[in-house]
């Protein structure tokens, strides 16, 4: 979890959208099918609902040290 900078949640287009994982020192694949940091949907893949409560956890997850550093400070 330390190593994920964040998600990049791309919607729908022809029926496929994907959720990506940044991650520090790694460049992203331009095809996320293509992308082990990436989780494609759609028509055939999944739907986009089961997507969005992963991409969530992931981000609170990421950000949980930032928020309790600032929360520390204050």
């Amino acid at each position: 979890m330390t190593e994920i900078e964040g998600v990049d949640w791309h919607a729908l287009e022809d029926a496929r959208g994907s959720l990506r994982l940044r991650i520090r020192g790694h460049q992203a694949l331009s095809n996320p099918n293509n992308d082990p940091a990436s989780v494609v949907f759609g028509i055939g893949r999944g739907a986009t609902h089961h997507s969005l409560p992963f991409a969530a956890a992931v981000l609170a997850a990421v950000q949980a040290p930032m928020i309790e550093q600032v929360a520390a400070e204050g």
